[in-house]
């Protein structure tokens, strides 16, 4: 996933992309993300729950729920 608005060049850190993980239960895997010494942001939303964090390289990755993905 791409943001518009980081289109135009790569971002202070990483690369003007954001990959994006479907996953079961977004709170279990962040959990197992910071027991890893990973910092995870956890944001709910009405359709449903999502986190962010950083690979090790400063790439942009997040989580999503799988509930309702697609519909």
């Amino acid at each position: 996933m791409i943001d518009p608005e980081e289109a135009a060049g790569p971002r202070e850190g990483g690369l003007p992309l954001k990959l994006r993980f479907n996953v079961a239960d977004v709170v279990a895997r962040c959990e197992e993300l910071r027991r890893r010494g990973v910092k995870v942001t956890l944001h709910h939303h009405s359709w449903g729950t999502t986190a962010e964090f950083q690979d090790p390289a400063g790439t942009r990755c997040a989580l999503r729920s799988d509930a309702g993905f697609g519909l």
